[in-house]
């Protein structure tokens, strides 16, 4: 149901909206808000693999740490990958609609 949900705020709202909603609605216990710049920079960057979906670079993309140097519990430092992963962030990612005339 949540994925439902991201994808259908991703497409009627601003990113930003969209992402605080997501974090803090679909996710036990809700994510910090303070983590929407981030996601909000992870998509974009994310959405420039889509329309030529190019899988070494996005691979390459996934496994590179966050440009904020932020830590899990473990102080591992996260990925890409990891937090788009774990965030459930793939579910916003809104494909180009498709003009159809």
């Amino acid at each position: 149901m949540g994925t439902l949900q991201a994808n259908e705020m991703a497409r009627l709202t601003t990113r930003n909206v969209a992402l605080s909603w997501h974090l803090t609605s679909n996710h036990y216990p809700p994510v910090d808000a303070r983590w929407v710049p981030i996601c909000a920079r992870l998509l974009s960057e994310a959405e420039e693999f889509v329309p030529e979906f190019d899988d070494r670079a996005l691979h390459t993309w996934c496994q590179e740490e966050l440009a904020e140097g932020l830590t899990d519990g473990r102080g591992r430092p996260h990925t890409n990958g990891s937090v788009m992963d774990g965030l459930h962030l793939w579910d916003l990612l809104t494909p180009e609609e498709e003009d159809e005339s």
